[in-house]
């Protein structure tokens, strides 16, 4: 037997292959009202053709949700929609009436209009974020909150973010990796990484920022050093946050410095630090503060 979650509630089923219109049946004597979806990672969704095979034998636990067709009233009565889905886009938080929202449905929420000059991204597990497609279902169904963060396309199209030098592949994997936008700018003669959308641990000001560093001609043989940040970071406890007084302008805006250094009894270590471990060290700097 194979074990399958649709709505919340798990059924058994006896094959290890099922079509779309199978797990309907299961749930549904009918299934022409019904459409259906299925969980990916990050608590996204995929929607299931009636006709599409599902393999059971796959590792996990399969987790569908029905989705009552549109302008069917006898449908639309069955699934309940007194219940309210908290969501937080950028700093603001919404209720939605439907445990299903697109992509697009987020960015109209938060009144980026039009929808086609931004994108959205989602904060999962570990504090980092996945694409969500305008059409993409996500599910606000899970306890908790789930967090969204926006990004403004501000290049003209063709125009690609400024690359004015280059990492090596260790570290543009890294960089990848993050699924968060990033830039190489040459400002004279100081080379800085700005990444933007940066995760802010909740206890500061925001929730995200563009986080700079500067990298040193030396790099990876020569330290990394310090991290700046814009909008200026301020702890919600009133707290002052040493070393951080001074400021940098970088395109004509200013960044937060955070004075924070390798000592000889913890120096930086050539050939395994690198940006994923300094990534690392920023986002302790960053809790370390509201522990204090």
């Amino acid at each position: 037997m194979f074990k399958i979650i649709i709505d919340n509630k798990v059924y058994d089923v006896a094959a290890p292959l099922i079509t779309g219109q199978g797990i309907l049946e299961i749930a549904y004597s009918s299934f022409k009202g019904y459409e259906l979806c299925m969980k990916t990672s990050g608590n996204t969704m995929r929607k299931i053709a009636h006709d599409e095979i599902i393999d059971l034998s796959l590792p996990g636990l399969e987790h569908f949700v029905t989705i009552a067709k549109a302008h069917d009233n006898e449908l639309d009565s069955k699934k309940p929609h007194s219940k309210k889905y908290k969501v937080k886009i950028d700093k603001n938080e919404y209720e939605v009436d439907h445990p299903l929202i697109t992509g697009r449905e987020l960015l109209e929420l938060a009144k980026k209009i039009p929808y086609t000059k931004y994108g959205i991204s989602k904060r999962i597990k570990g504090n980092k974020y996945i694409p969500i497609e305008y059409d993409e279902n996500v599910d606000l169904s899970e306890p908790g909150i789930e967090k969204f963060v926006t990004l403004p396309y501000e290049h003209t199209d063709g125009e690609e973010p400024e690359r004015a030098f280059s990492f090596n592949e260790e570290d543009t994997f890294f960089l990848d990796s993050l699924n968060l936008p990033y830039e190489a700018v040459s400002d004279g003669n100081t080379h800085w990484l700005l990444i933007h959308n940066f995760n802010i641990p909740e206890g500061y000001n925001t929730d995200s920022a563009t986080a700079a560093i500067i990298i040193p001609s030396g790099y990876p043989d020569t330290s990394l050093d310090m991290v700046y940040f814009n909008p200026s970071l301020s702890l919600n406890n009133g707290q002052q946050i040493p070393a951080t007084q001074c400021q940098v302008l970088i395109r004509g805006l200013s960044f937060q410095r955070w004075s924070r250094h390798f000592t000889a009894q913890n120096p930086w270590r050539p050939g395994i630090d690198n940006l994923n471990t300094f990534y690392l060290y920023i986002q302790n700097w960053l809790k370390r503060e509201l522990k204090k």
